[in-house]
């Protein structure tokens, strides 16, 4: 008889996160004729409502294991956490046939369940439980999954309760000893969060035998030592925790940290996590083993939920758009978020096809250490296009990536976000250039120029000008050339920060108050443009403010008070650019900045805008072969142990 082990393990929420119920269990219309189970022979054959997914009994769930369904119910499992993406494990890894393993007792019936690449819900086998506790195995063959399909079980309960006491989706065991990670966690003065992890994944006596070390790479002033909640969770950890303060580095020194003292400690990955996430620990789990299993080193990834709507998915397979040089969902992904709050897995076709995407988020991804020691650690570009540009270097390299559906992690939406006004623009503008040339194959980067110029042009009229600025400054910081990146690494966020001083909109005050009132004078008419506008419809707008903006002189009455308040679901560029001046939200709903018109800024920036795309057109091939020449060089372990060496601040092991 072969030995099997655990794939997947069947799990339910904790008792502090039952909001996350839909996510587990889904209680909405079972695809299963209730009369075929022992004691409801009498039923009508038709599928019945037994609950909306919004209100699961939660008492139903008697462990983190385990599920006591009453008389008379059904549930499925066919919910994010709880099914097995077969089709991934079919086209991924060596896996050819999977085994679920129930340990049920009661009355009722197993239905176990497949969907198809389009959807399509097919019984595989139903079973029969009818009085005592007993084991059952069904085996089932993954081979006809190669395009896309789940595997899930619904069960229904006869004339009493049904238990269902543990499930396990298990394979043949590997002829060869599992593989061991290096956890790393980033953090930058978010000690609660960071803590609050660190004791999450103490609670996983499973997680943690398959972890060489916990590593956490503090770059903050706000250290996560200090937290209240630090010691009991080092403590918890027995003696896995290590804890390097440095420099603030950014997300890519941070992490570039961890993939290096993964590969110092013989680990066979590291798995990178962002500290601002709440935790599925199974997620973390199920990486490990699918990578174990995969047919060769593979980059493998969680998805995201919204931290704050914990239901709703956000980010399902990330691409890039190699014409545009933009981030972009992966072929195959029809929508932007799905709510299983109020939407089933089986029931959302586009769900069930698999993805292949170009890298995964950085807020958690498995990294062979392997394939850091051939392709190296990350660029050297502070935060963001970070973890794209290394699963697009990976990719070229002959190294996957994978993002598994059934591991995640919560975090909030970037949809809250403004990080591409502020601060954070710098370093959007820049990277994104670094990383098309670097990667573009396309002729002068295809769009990206155009659309790099097009959005200073935007920012301009919208009066967010401290934005422009940055945004230019790291256009002057690409033409620079590689060999700069690593001194501007902790010193360019200072500089750029430093800066908003100076402008009026990058200043964000907590109270509208905190400005003069509006008075009404000249409030744009927008009756002409509908609600949202097609690119087409604002083209003519654009020129015709960028004229009249340019023509623009001083006006006293900008700088003593604002037109109006926006909103911010009204502060598109289009209606910024047709006041003088305008107090508008924040999207995070924290406060509130003041955009006032300033002719003499709009000129001097417009034309160092056009200067310098200008040159980045005429100077893209010789920039596109200096960047690429000096690449090894920018992700060697060598090169980073000398950055780490001078910005290390400290290193203790709680």
């Amino acid at each position: 008889m072969t030995d099997l082990e655990v794939l997947w393990r069947v799990a339910f929420p904790t008792p502090d996160r039952l909001d996350t119920a839909p996510l587990y269990v889904d209680t909405r219309r079972a695809r299963t004729n209730p009369s075929q189970v022992p004691g409801r022979e009498a039923e009508a054959e038709a599928p019945v409502d037994i609950l909306d997914a919004a209100v699961t009994h939660n008492d139903w769930f008697t462990s983190r294991r385990s599920l006591t369904l009453p008389a008379g119910h059904q549930v499925s499992l066919a919910a994010y956490f709880n099914a097995f993406p077969a089709a991934y494990w079919r086209h991924w890894t060596t896996v050819r046939e999977v085994t679920l393993r129930l340990d049920v007792e009661g009355h009722g019936m197993v239905a176990v369940q497949r969907s198809t690449a389009s959807g399509a819900v097919q019984r595989v086998e139903t079973v029969a439980v009818d009085g005592g506790r007993r084991t059952v195995e069904v085996p089932i063959s993954i081979q006809r999954f190669a395009d896309g399909g789940w595997l899930w079980f619904d069960l229904l309960s006869g004339a009493g309760d049904l238990v269902l006491h543990q499930a396990d989706w298990m394979a043949p065991a590997l002829d060869r000893e599992a593989g061991r990670a290096t956890l790393e966690i980033t953090t930058m003065n978010k000690p609660s969060y960071c803590s609050a992890n660190l004791a999450k994944l103490a609670e996983h006596t499973e997680l943690l035998e398959r972890l060489d070390e916990v590593l956490v790479v503090d770059q903050g002033d706000q250290l996560v030592e200090d937290d209240p909640g630090f010691a009991a969770a080092a403590e918890a950890l027995g003696g896995k925790l290590r804890v390097i303060r440095q420099s603030n580095l950014g997300g890519s020194g941070g992490f570039a940290r961890g993939m290096s003292e993964a590969v110092q400690n013989g680990s066979t990955w590291v798995l990178l996590m962002d500290d601002d996430i709440r935790l599925e620990p199974e997620s973390l789990v199920r990486l490990m083993t699918f990578s174990d299993r995969c047919a060769r080193p593979t980059l493998v990834g969680a998805h995201m939920f919204d931290l704050n709507d914990p239901t709703v998915l956000h980010a399902y397979g990330e691409a890039i758009d190699r014409f545009r040089w933009h981030y972009a969902a992966a072929p195959g992904v029809e929508r932007g978020e799905v709510d299983f709050r109020v939407e089933s897995l089986r029931n959302t076709r586009s769900l069930h096809r698999r993805i292949d995407v170009d890298y995964n988020g950085w807020w958690m991804d498995l990294i062979p250490t392997s394939v850091i020691r051939e392709i190296g650690l990350s660029l050297p570009i502070f935060i963001k296009w970070d973890d794209a540009e290394y699963g697009i270097r990976a990719q070229k390299a002959g190294y996957a990536t994978v993002t598994l559906p059934g591991a995640a992690v919560w975090h909030e939406s970037w949809l809250e976000k403004e990080d591409l006004i502020g601060w954070q623009g710098y370093f959007h503008a820049r990277n994104r250039l670094i990383t098309g040339l670097l990667h573009s194959e396309a002729p002068k980067g295809g769009r990206l120029l155009l659309e790099s110029f097009n959005l200073n042009v935007k920012h301009l009229l919208a009066m967010e000008y401290y934005t422009e600025a940055i945004r230019s400054l790291g256009f002057e910081d690409v033409l620079a050339g590689p060999e700069h990146l690593f001194g501007l690494l902790d010193r360019r966020i200072k500089d750029v920060r430093a800066m908003a001083a100076d402008y009026t909109d990058a200043q964000l005050k907590p109270e509208a108050s905190d400005f003069p009132d509006p008075r009404p004078r000249d409030i744009p008419n927008f009756t002409r443009l509908p609600e949202h506008p097609r690119t087409r419809d604002l083209l003519p707008v654009a020129a015709r403010m960028g004229i009249k903006r340019f023509l623009d002189r001083e006006r006293p009455e900008n700088a003593a008070s604002p037109q109006q308040h926006l909103p911010h679901t009204r502060k598109q560029w289009w209606r910024l650019a047709g006041y003088d001046s305008v107090l508008a939200s924040s999207a995070d709903g924290l406060g509130v900045r003041w955009y006032q018109r300033r002719p003499d800024v709009y000129r001097a920036e417009m034309a160092r805008t056009v200067r310098l795309v200008t040159s980045l057109v005429r100077e893209w091939d010789d920039l596109r072969r200096r960047y690429r020449a000096a690449q090894p060089d920018l992700v060697s372990l060598d090169a980073w142990a000398k950055v780490f060496d001078e910005h290390t601040v400290g290193e203790t092991r709680p």
